[in-house]
């Protein structure tokens, strides 16, 4: 506890003496960690975009089964359900994770 309210108590002074230079460094730092977490997003994105084309694809294939009585009603719905389930999830995650990657692809 000493050791962590010591860190903070240079950290505070640094800051007030120096806040120029104090918010360029966190900046920095900041700016550093930035395109590892696009990286991340562009990746998350891609995956989630190729999972929605196959929701797509798995939806077709049980309804046809369904429709030619491969696939018991039960069943149809209790898929049906969880691939619409995934898909809302997946909808509201892709906007989202666009969004973030354009932010700063544009330097916003």
């Amino acid at each position: 506890m000493n050791l962590v309210a010591e860190t903070l108590r240079e950290v505070t002074k640094y800051a007030v003496t120096d806040r120029e230079a104090f918010a360029r460094r966190v900046q920095e730092t900041l700016s550093a960690k930035q395109p590892d977490e696009v990286k991340t997003q562009k990746k998350q994105l891609v995956k989630l975009q190729a999972r929605q084309s196959e929701l797509e694809m798995l939806f077709r294939r049980i309804y046809e089964d369904n429709a030619l009585g491969k696939l018991p009603d039960k069943r149809f719905a209790a898929l049906s359900a969880e691939y619409e389930r995934e898909q809302t999830e997946i909808e509201s995650q892709i906007p989202e994770l666009q969004t973030a990657v354009e932010r700063y692809e544009s330097g916003s």
